[in-house]
């Protein structure tokens, strides 16, 4: 046998995470999205997305559109992606 399988989290900050068309680096599969909430901060915008029973964060720039209820196309950067231990917390 080898090691006992272990649960992880997945984690990525707000500016990883990429809504509509915000994608030009090394990003994942595409999944689709509900915005729930938009924060207009000036020249940028936190986007409140939920995404089956996931919510998540991300930060759009301030012509970013989609209003609350709309569902969009959110890809992740590769690089910005951590993976953490689910039992002590710890980065893997």
């Amino acid at each position: 046998g080898g090691p006992e399988p272990r649960g992880v989290v997945l984690g990525v900050r707000p500016e990883g995470v990429l809504v509509g068309a915000a994608a030009s680096e090394e990003l994942s599969e595409p999944l689709d999205a509900a915005v729930e909430v938009v924060e207009h901060l000036g020249t940028r915008k936190n986007v409140h997305l939920k995404a089956g029973d996931r919510k998540f964060l991300s930060v759009a720039p301030a012509s970013f559109a989609a209003k609350p209820g709309a569902l969009v196309p959110v890809r992740l950067e590769l690089d910005a992606l951590h993976l953490f231990d689910k039992a002590t917390g710890r980065r893997c």
